[in-house]
């Protein structure tokens, strides 16, 4: 079985591909420079996967195909993901990791979380902490590589990492301090390595996550209403029909009347 799949599967002569498919990336200006003078590496490690590559200056655009030469179908997803890394800002030497197996990346868009410009860059600077000491501790724990850039986070490492990684940066955007995740990771890591806590439950050891901030009081506070049920010749009596500051809802399941007084 094993000398049939590599005869007719991977074999140099002959391909599983049986249509070429195709991928443009979108890079910013600032970039231009960077990737013009590291193009002749770029486009060197491609060839080694058989990927066919065009940088387009003019319309800031990589384009990238399979061709006849090539092997692995799944060689031209790697090689998106490598240059989508590229763009922004990775270093060469991290971003050719993810041709290796059971290796992925994910970009992490931060911009969406909050309106206001002070708050993004109060909690963008959360995450990489003094002299980026979060950042350095979030790595070690995960095994994972992370970079900021703009408004954006790219990761690199294993799925299940990477997994949490995106939870940290997603929660630090939501007013939550990573130094909770941090420390949840710790003790995990503790507990793995005791032989009698690591069939157990971890309940016990865990805290729970802090609950996310309230909102403002201002912007919880809506008009209430307060609510009263009387007879109609209650009403006729002792309420004028003319006033604004009541209203009055006719009820047909109880032929009643409702009568509601705005509280200001």
């Amino acid at each position: 079985i094993k000398e049939y799949f590599k005869e007719t599967f991977f074999s140099q002569t002959k391909t599983p591909i049986v249509i070429d498919s195709k991928f443009s990336i979108i890079f910013p200006k600032y970039q231009e420079k960077n990737l013009s003078e590291k193009w002749y590496i770029i486009q060197r490690i491609l060839r080694f996967h058989n990927i066919i590559t065009i940088f387009n200056l003019k319309k800031s655009l990589i384009e990238i195909s399979t061709s006849d030469k090539t092997i692995d179908p799944y060689s031209i997803i790697n090689a998106r993901d490598f240059l989508k890394l590229l763009s922004r800002g990775v270093p060469i030497h991290q971003a050719t990791k993810i041709f290796n197996e059971n290796i992925f990346c994910d970009i992490v868009k931060i911009s969406g979380f909050t309106e206001k410009k002070k708050i993004f860059l109060n909690r963008r600077k959360r995450i990489i902490g003094n002299n980026g000491s979060t950042i350095k501790v979030i790595e070690l724990l995960t095994k994972s590589y992370i970079l900021i850039q703009g408004n954006t986070v790219s990761c690199i490492g294993n799925f299940k990492n990477i997994k949490s990684c995106r939870k940290i940066i997603e929660d630090c955007m939501k007013n939550i301090h990573p130094f909770m995740h941090i420390r949840n990771l710790v003790i995990k890591r503790k507990l793995l390595r005791s032989k009698t806590l690591k069939d157990k439950s971890w309940d016990k050891f865990i805290p729970l996550e802090l609950k996310r901030k309230k909102k403002n009081i201002q912007e919880k506070k809506l008009k209430e209403h307060k609510t009263i049920y009387f007879s109609p010749n209650f009403l006729k009596n002792n309420c004028d029909q003319t006033s604004k500051e009541y209203q009055f809802k006719f009820l047909e399941s109880r032929n009643d009347f409702l009568f509601k007084k705005n509280v200001k």
